[in-house]
């Protein structure tokens, strides 16, 4: 079962690290000394976003692209949220690398355009390399821009990193 800010232990926030390139990552760590957690805390994870390199990728309508992402079972979508919410804050949403893209990850996606219609706007993404959504699409037998990963996601109802920040909770780097 997903996790929410709700289950977040008290001794646990998401720190947010800014580095090169314009990369952010959101990753818990542990309330006071910021620490990032690691395999010997019962929560951790990460997710790192970054900007679409228009030689690479496109342009992708401006929204951030998932870069990498990695958490402890139940904990992912949690950080999913919190890029969508910061990306849509920052850009024009959140969408997937455009490389490649694991069946669990691929399943959060797919959650968000299927699901969350109340919290999530899915929108096609234009302009952007779509090796990864050509590629579910064979898997799943569907065309390229019905593979979840062939949209934009703008948050509509997200509202986690405030709620964080009031509970000191959250803490940017």
């Amino acid at each position: 079962m997903p996790k929410t800010e709700e289950d977040l232990p008290r001794s646990y926030g998401i720190r947010k690290d800014s580095s090169s390139g314009g990369r952010v990552t959101f990753r818990f760590a542990k309330v006071g000394t910021w620490r990032a957690t690691d395999h010997e805390d019962p929560i951790e994870g990460y997710i790192t976003i970054a900007k679409a390199d228009p030689t690479l990728e496109g342009g992708c309508n401006g929204a951030y692209l998932v870069k990498s992402s990695s958490a402890t079972k139940g904990w992912i979508n949690l950080l999913y949220d919190i890029a969508i919410e910061w990306a849509t804050k920052n850009g024009t949403g959140l969408t997937s690398d455009r490389f490649g893209v694991k069946e669990d990850c691929y399943k959060i996606w797919e959650n968000y355009l299927n699901k969350r219609k109340s919290e999530v706007e899915a929108a096609q993404v234009e302009d952007c390399m779509q090796r990864v959504s050509t590629t579910w699409a064979k898997t799943l037998k569907i065309e390229p821009c019905e593979a979840a990963t062939s949209f934009v996601y703008k948050n509509k109802t997200i509202d986690i990193i405030d709620g964080l920040a009031d509970k000191r909770k959250y803490k940017e780097k």
